[in-house]
Order: C-alpha cells, then sequence, then structure tokens
C-alpha cells in the first residue's frame, strides 16, 4: 500500500445508551447522514425494539453491532437466541463488539451465525496466529477464515486528564491507518453526554477530510475492505499492501 495516498480509515462505534426514544435515535441518525458519516450503532438487547422501529425507515443505510458482555460471550446458547433476537427485530446483523474482557470462547459460532466482524477492547492471547495478513500497523487479525477481529481505543475517560489523552489519541488519523473511535458513557443513559461526544467525534473527522481523505466504514465493512470483496466502491487494502 501506498500509505502516503491512502485514506485513513476510521470506524465509529457509538454505544447506545439504555432505553433510548426512538425519536432521539433518528436524530442520531440524521446527525450522521449529515456528517457523511457511516456510523455503527452498538446496542445492547435492551434497545432492540428501539432500533427496530428506527432501522426501518433507514432503507438499510443505518448499521448496528450487538454488544456482548463475558457471560454472553461465553454461552453459546445465549449467543445464539441474541443473534437471532436482534435480525429478527433490526434485520441485518454481521458484527458483535465485545464488552469486558478479552476472551471469546466461541468465534466458531460467530462464524457459523454469519458474523464477520468482532470489535474486542485488546486481543487474547491465543497460540494460533493470523490467517490472513493486516496492513501494517493495523490492529486486525483473522483467527477463522470468514471472522475479522480488530481492538479499538481504550473506550476514554472524560475527566480533565482523560480528555487531554482522549484527544492526543485521536490527533493521528495518519494516512494510511486505521483508527477505531468508542463513544460512550460510563454513566447508563447518559444521552446527552453521548450525543455531544458523537458531535465532538464528527467534527474532528470532517476537519481532518477538509486536509486529507478520510475513509469512515461501518465495522461490518471492515473485512470487505481487507480482503477486497467490496473492491468496486473501496480496493483492498491486503492487495495494495
Amino acid at each position: 500500500m501506498n500509505v502516503e495516498t491512502a485514506p485513513a480509515t476510521v470506524v465509529i462505534c457509538c454505544r447506545l445508551p439504555a432505553r433510548i426514544m426512538a425519536t432521539e435515535l433518528a436524530d442520531w441518525v440524521q446527525l450522521a447522514h449529515r456528517s457523511a458519516a457511516a456510523i455503527t450503532w452498538v446496542a445492547g438487547v435492551d434497545n432492540l425494539h428501539t432500533l427496530g422501529s428506527v432501522l426501518s425507515d433507514q432503507s438499510g443505510t443505518t448499521r448496528i453491532a450487538v454488544e456482548a458482555d463475558e457471560v454472553l460471550l461465553g454461552s453459546r446458547q445465549a449467543l445464539r437466541r441474541t443473534i437471532a433476537a436482534v435480525r429478527q427485530e433490526c434485520g441485518q446483523l454481521d458484527a458483535v463488539v465485545a464488552a469486558g474482557g478479552p476472551a471469546v470462547p466461541h468465534r466458531s459460532l460467530l462464524v457459523d451465525e454469519g458474523i464477520r466482524a468482532l470489535c474486542v477492547d485488546r486481543f487474547e492471547q491465543v497460540s494460533r496466529g493470523s490467517r490472513r495478513p493486516a496492513p501494517h500497523g493495523w490492529p486486525c487479525r483473522s483467527l477463522l477464515w470468514g471472522l475479522w477481529e480488530v481492538a479499538g481505543a481504550a473506550k476514554p475517560t472524560f475527566g480533565p486528564l482523560g480528555r487531554v489523552l482522549h484527544w492526543r489519541a485521536l490527533r493521528p488519523l495518519a494516512p494510511g491507518t486505521l483508527s477505531v473511535l468508542h463513544v460512550t458513557a460510563t454513566t447508563d443513559g447518559a444521552s446527552r453526554t453521548i450525543r455531544s461526544r458523537l458531535e465532538r467525534v464528527l467534527g474532528l473527522v470532517t476537519r481532518r477530510r477538509a486536509r486529507a481523505p478520510v475513509n469512515v466504514i461501518h465495522l461490518a465493512d471492515l473485512p470487505d475492505l481487507l480482503v477486497g470483496g467490496d473492491a468496486a466502491r473501496t480496493g483492498s487494502v491486503l492487495k495494495a499492501a
């Protein structure tokens, strides 16, 4: 890949607060559309009904990932039931965001259920290596065919020091790099806080686009970008490597 001319690639994962109202979520979706930014809306099971009502009006342009904690990731039955429930309520689902520790004991189930992208806070130590190479410096790996994992930046705190460190972490977005940005809040239901942080992240991306190419993609689009399955739109970063 010609790093100097390649765009910075960004995945923005926005955790929806519990019991968010449909009108509020629709407003957030419109905010993302106005910024021409692909947002992956990360939802817990308590968001499903609201998500379903909003997604039905979005013509497939809005994408979600289900959040799975250690308990859910550790149970094949619960994981399968949750994926089925999300699809029944919201339609397409091919990405999962792991919450908590890095252990993912049932990767093969994720593949069998059609999950293609998995975001973790950090990679767990495993004996096997990645079956496919990732671009240099990209925090991605594929331990099983059909599933790409990406390690996202640590979810920031927004105290005085945390705010400074957070924006330093976002500052690079250099050509040829991949950044996974989490928009979340430590308090359940903090809609106003999450909305404010989403606006800040979208503003950052807009300012970067004024200076250099920035490609904002859904989490579920990452496998296609890596292997060139959507080459007409994005090209393959592996073929260009």
